[in-house]
């Protein structure tokens, strides 16, 4: 069972006594500058002493002890924090960090001053984001804002962490990704097989790669003899939808793999292709790596052509190398391995899903397996 976070100074903590009572316990300053004092309240339940937690932190909060932190709000001290992680976190990650702060913006809380933000005001944010975003997306916009409301306690622009207690609407699972049957494949493939595409797709299906892994493929990561591929970066778009070469997701992406006859022969005629000045396995006209908006929008008119979902994604083509394998017997430990996963419950997610949907399918043969006549 994963440890639970430690609460963080002024976050209050919560136990049950030997009594049977729940106390919850909390730290305030007598007076402006004064010397912290240790409070609890208590209550019969768990919840109910959270309760009074959450109202003691609300009304006893005292006036932060940086007085340029009277006037902040909270996009102002998220976009703070977003600029001092630049350098200690990837580019990527920035990135992420101005658009999480682009979707406080654009709602009521980011009027909200530091000080004045309550449990209550995160809450109906997540609850409004929730309406038009994913599930992950409202996720990781509350892991950011906790961040930096953990940053604010620990720095004296906070006494208490407004954070701690809000709590998510109820949301969809994410979408674990839908394997494409071999009938679906076929005409995709099928389809694609005279145009320039074919490659990419067959490639992309048959190792199993994230997009940005297989437009990020250069041909000195080939080496034909031994029938290796090695990868060492990325291909995306930055939120601006300009190309941007980064790192691979994990340290588990950067990985080795091992070509078939197909896949080599493919490759040869793909360089076979290009200009002798291209680095790159899929390039564009100009010998420049392709943008994966120009992929997507390429795939999608092929899955019309093939007849298939074109709500399909690129992903689905890894997802579906994923669950051939472990329908074909292939331990999870090795798929992990082979796709790149940093955990291999990753893995398991997807092994549990084709578990369930095999009991699906066995369960609905079991008057044919038992030899029972259905009536009427």
């Amino acid at each position: 069972m994963p440890r639970k976070r430690a609460r963080g100074n002024g976050e209050g903590s919560v136990r049950k006594r030997p009594d049977g009572l729940w106390e919850a316990r909390y730290t305030v300053k007598a007076g402006l500058g004064g010397k912290l004092q240790r409070k609890s309240v208590y209550g019969k339940t768990r919840t109910e002493a959270t309760q009074k937690l959450t109202t003691k932190l609300a009304t006893e909060a005292e006036l932060p002890r940086d007085p340029a932190a009277l006037t902040v709000t909270l996009s102002d001290y998220l976009d703070r924090i977003a600029g001092q992680r630049i350098g200690q976190v990837s580019e990527r990650t920035s990135e992420i960090d101005q658009s999480h702060i682009r979707l406080t913006r654009l709602a009521s809380i980011s009027n909200v001053l530091l000080r004045e933000l309550r449990t209550g005001h995160l809450e109906e944010f997540y609850r409004a984001l929730a309406k038009t975003h994913s599930k992950s997306v409202v996720q990781h916009v509350r892991i950011f804002i906790n961040l930096a409301l953990r940053h604010a306690v620990r720095n004296g622009h906070l006494l208490h962490h407004p954070g701690l207690l809000a709590e998510l609407p109820r949301m969809e699972s994410r979408r674990i990704g839908r394997m494409l049957d071999a009938a679906e494949l076929g005409r995709l493939l099928d389809v694609a097989r005279p145009t320039r595409w074919y490659t990419l797709l067959y490639i992309a299906v048959s190792l199993g790669l994230r997009h940005g892994e297989l437009l990020g493929l250069q041909w000195t990561d080939l080496d034909p003899k031994k029938g290796e591929l090695t990868l060492q970066r990325s291909v995306g778009n930055d939120i601006k939808g300009n190309i941007r070469v980064g790192p691979l997701k994990t340290k588990g992406s950067y990985r080795t793999l091992y070509l078939d006859a197909e896949q080599l022969d493919l490759l040869r005629e793909q360089q076979a292709s290009q200009t002798p000045q291209s680095i790159w396995i899929f390039a564009d006209a100009q010998a420049q790596p392709l943008s994966q908006d120009t992929v997507r929008h390429e795939y999608r008119k092929l899955l019309k052509a093939a007849q298939v979902d074109v709500t399909t994604r690129m992903h689905d083509l890894r997802h579906t190398f994923m669950t051939a394998h472990i329908i074909g017997g292939t331990d999870p430990k090795t798929v992990s391995s082979m796709v790149g996963h940093a955990d291999s419950r990753l893995t398991l997610d997807i092994y549990t899903h084709v578990s369930e949907e095999r009991k699906k399918a066995t369960a609905a043969r079991t008057a044919e397996v038992l030899g029972i006549k259905k009536s009427g």
